[in-house]
């Protein structure tokens, strides 16, 4: 499978159904650095996976006992990692590449525009904010109809919104992620509603991207907030924590957040992280619904799963990956190398289920409008966040008792609808 930067560069975009960004995005769970003696001592990359696999993967008990040198170095991972629950561990020879744009969160020879194939042309699904792409005026949903690419640029040709033709030889570079790709505050409903696409859990460095928004949204004082998860495939553990000390509401402040659990030889490794004391995050916050689909995972997963005991939390979209598993990811001997290593689960004891989201929090269906630029109401999964918002002020409304001032929910989706926000009024 490709990666995003690989898929233009391949100019056959295989996007029939639309896993052409799939392995990119997995390849995002858990980063964080380790060095060669962690990793093995051994000097065969296959004798290193196998003894890391005997010694503190998380599965190391159903790993068989073999002669590693029997294998392929690129194979032996997918052939003893405990497959029933370990969709995730690899290896690649790379010369450690992709372990090194994950640690620094970078694309290299990227142009920062992801591209998924329909039946007659491709379209646009995401730009980064500052990208050779976005300098173009590239954005979602514009129809891309011509793609060539050259050893340092790609030369598009695409429609945009308004249908207006455009063309551009777009330079590679290396690409510095900035996993906002948008951010928003409707005024609707009688209060503030937040609406953030994040797109990745980059490494430290990156917090001040994720902190602009976060001021944007104390400014307007939202109550609400709608984060766009649909392409979040995860990231690093402490960006996660980052994010999750800015929405959990004041209640939680120095209670348990997660715990990291590895294998029986490794149990006194347990970390339990918890809230932070003094987090400057959304004071007024009261009730957040995610958006997410099946690329959405680990990391993504996990910060719903950790927030689910704290506040009301609601998912529409898609089911995501389930994953609630962590690995390094690292470079060793040439090679980089991902490895299963510890699970992690919410202050209630709960990992996220093998099943994806809806194996523990039902979640409401919509389609991925990326026909539609980020903000657009037309699109199925936001307006879908819109109707659950809608929902819960008429349900506060019932349990306050508020007869003299009740508003009955088609009262407030015609509402919607009359300001675009939605685009038909069926109670659903």
């Amino acid at each position: 499978m490709n990666s995003f930067k690989n898929v233009i560069e391949s100019a056959v975009i295989k996007l029939a159904n639309r896993s052409v960004y799939k392995f990119s995005i997995l390849l995002m769970f858990c980063a964080c650095s380790i060095s060669q003696e962690e990793a093995s001592p051994k000097k065969d990359i296959r004798e290193s996976v196998y003894a890391m696999m005997k010694d503190w993967y998380l599965f190391y008990d159903k790993v068989p006992i073999v002669n590693p040198l029997h294998f392929a170095d690129t194979t032996i991972v997918e052939a003893l990692k405990y497959k029933p629950a370990d969709k995730w561990s690899f290896i690649k020879r790379d010369n450690g590449e992709l372990a090194r744009e994950i640690a620094n969160s970078t694309e290299e020879g990227s142009i920062g525009a992801y591209i998924v194939e329909q039946e007659k042309y491709a379209r646009v699904i995401a730009v980064i904010k500052g990208s050779p792409a976005d300098n173009v005026g590239l954005k979602r949903g514009d129809s891309v109809v011509f793609i060539r690419p050259t050893a340092s640029a790609v030369t598009l040709e695409w429609f945009d919104a308004q249908k207006r033709f455009k063309s551009a030889t777009i330079p590679k570079q290396t690409v510095v992620i900035n996993p906002v790709l948008h951010t928003q505050v409707f005024d609707t409903l009688s209060t503030k509603i937040g609406y953030w696409v994040f797109f990745s859990f980059p490494d430290t460095t990156k917090f001040s991207y994720i902190e602009e928004s976060f001021q944007i949204f104390r400014q307007a004082g939202i109550t609400k907030l709608i984060i766009d998860l649909r392409y979040n495939g995860g990231g690093f553990l402490r960006t996660m924590e980052f994010v999750a000390n800015l929405l959990a509401p004041f209640s939680a402040r120095g209670k348990l957040m997660y715990s990291i659990l590895m294998n029986d030889r490794y149990s006194k490794a347990r970390k339990d992280c918890y809230f932070s004391t003094s987090s400057d995050g959304l004071p007024f916050l009261s009730e957040i619904v995610f958006i997410t689909s099946s690329f959405t995972a680990s990391s993504s997963d996990m910060l719903i799963n950790i927030l689910k005991p704290y506040i009301r939390i609601t998912t529409v979209g898609q089911t995501t990956v389930g994953k609630y598993l962590s690995y390094p990811i690292f470079e060793h001997l040439g090679y980089t190398i991902g490895l299963i290593n510890a699970k992690c689960v919410n202050s209630l004891g709960e990992p996220v289920s093998f099943e994806g989201i809806t194996g523990w929090q039902p979640i409401i269906a919509a389609r991925d409008g990326i026909e539609f630029d980020w903000g657009d109401v037309r699109d199925e999964m936001l307006q879908a966040a819109f109707r659950v918002i809608a929902s819960q002020v008429v349900s506060m409304q019932w349990s306050r008792r508020e007869s003299m001032n009740f508003t009955s929910y088609r009262f407030v989706l015609e509402n919607l609808f009359d300001k675009g926000i939605i685009t038909d009024i069926q109670e659903r």
